[in-house]
């Protein structure tokens, strides 16, 4: 997730200090598939596999089903609530100078499966909603926590860093690091955060 970071902040240098978009819908007359904010920052990392967590036990299994037509999945979705904004935002970035706390805003997070191609709906397949139950297709978009119980997270600053997923729910101020405002983690946020860490395997 480190190289991810790097890889984040090239891009936004090079995007008048822009984060990336979430995704890309392809026009109707296009032969190729949506693309995510993942494909923005793959020239400045030169490696698909920064995208796939070793540890993940579904890292190698592809996602054919009914939302993701079997694509193989990847470990790292944004985080809609923050600097990588989602479908529902009107197509707007956010830049650097938006964001007050930058090293205490999630990014980046790690979630079971993910989706490589977006389609409409590029929400579910490109990034975590904390505020949205996402058990909706398995929990594939819950968070990975197969790291001694933690999941690793990647900051608007760059940074990247492990927690167990309930220790994000308060940042140093007492409000919560998945909000752009820093707001404090609303009851499904938290619900999800405490869910997430028992879980040990996905359908």
């Amino acid at each position: 997730m480190k190289q991810i970071g790097t890889a984040m902040m090239m891009y936004i240098q090079d995007a008048d200090e822009q984060y990336p978009p979430q995704w890309f819908e392809k026009p109707p007359s296009a032969t190729w598939t949506g693309k995510t904010w993942r494909e923005s920052i793959l020239p400045y990392s030169k490696s698909q596999q920064i995208y796939v967590c070793p540890s993940n036990p579904t890292n190698d299994q592809s996602t054919a089903d009914n939302y993701y037509t079997g694509t193989f999945r990847v470990s790292y979705n944004c985080n809609a609530q923050t600097v990588i904004r989602d479908v529902f935002s009107g197509g707007q970035t956010v830049t650097l100078a938006e964001v007050t706390a930058p090293a205490q805003t999630i990014a980046i997070v790690e979630v079971w499966a993910s989706k490589a191609l977006a389609s409409w709906g590029g929400m579910d397949t490109a990034a975590y909603n904390a505020d949205i139950n996402p058990d909706y297709d398995g929990h594939r978009n819950s968070l990975f926590s197969g790291h001694a119980n933690m999941s690793n997270y990647m900051f608007a600053d760059g940074h990247a860093k492990a927690f167990r997923p309930t220790a994000t729910k308060y940042n140093n101020a007492q409000n919560s690091y998945w909000y752009l405002d820093n707001r404090a983690c609303t009851s499904n946020c938290d619900a999800m955060l405490q869910a997430s860490e028992k879980r040990t395997f996905i359908p």
